[in-house]
């Protein structure tokens, strides 16, 4: 039997090309306390790969883990997506692996993603995309919000690379963008 959607919620920050301060930023101002899971996915360069997980950890007092193959997402758990693999959500919550082919050059691909957690979790989900050199994310995007889901955008004025927020902003025609600061107090108040 399917779990309530209403008990189980998720964050996504993606971004790629100059997102990684955000994303510090970002973590640093969640609370102990919070009811939802987090999932961080940033596009590295082949040459260059870091664990995303361990880049992270000195920035918020939640544990951020590198996620096995298979493991559920719980709340107050940040979970970093692992280069060269799509990450993906399964309808129990559960995080999945993939190798297939890049999407818009990326694995893991920020479109997958979305895609898969707004069929997992409807309206319980909330997306941040940040600065980025891709349009990656733009699809995705548009499937969160027909799912019900809610999508933020870093101000492409404010983003070290414009292309990533600016695509999605036109992708799902919305309106407005935030600056990092907006953005913090509206994840640190999320509650419903």
């Amino acid at each position: 039997m399917r779990r309530s959607l209403k008990m189980r919620k998720l964050l996504i920050i993606a971004g790629s090309a100059g997102a990684i301060e955000a994303v510090r930023e970002l973590l640093s101002h969640l609370s102990k306390d919070i009811d939802y899971s987090v999932i961080v996915l940033i596009h590295q360069k082949e040459q260059c790969l870091v664990s995303l997980a361990n880049s992270l950890r000195d920035s918020t007092t939640l544990p951020v883990v590198d996620p096995e193959d298979g493991v559920e997402l719980l709340n107050g758990f940040i979970y970093a997506a692992p280069p060269l693999y799509h990450m993906q959500v399964e309808q129990n919550f559960h995080i999945s692996y993939a190798l297939d082919d890049r999407v818009k050059f990326s694995r893991p691909s920020i479109d997958v993603l979305l895609q898969t957690a707004a069929w997992a979790y409807h309206k319980h989900l909330r997306v941040v995309i940040l600065s980025g050199s891709s349009s990656d994310g733009a699809n995705g995007a548009q499937k969160v919000l027909s799912y019900g889901g809610r999508v933020y955008v870093h101000d492409p004025d404010e983003a070290q690379v414009a292309i990533m927020p600016k695509s999605v902003l036109e992708a799902c025609q919305i309106s407005k963008a935030y600056p990092l600061k907006e953005l913090t107090d509206m994840l640190r108040d999320w509650r419903s």
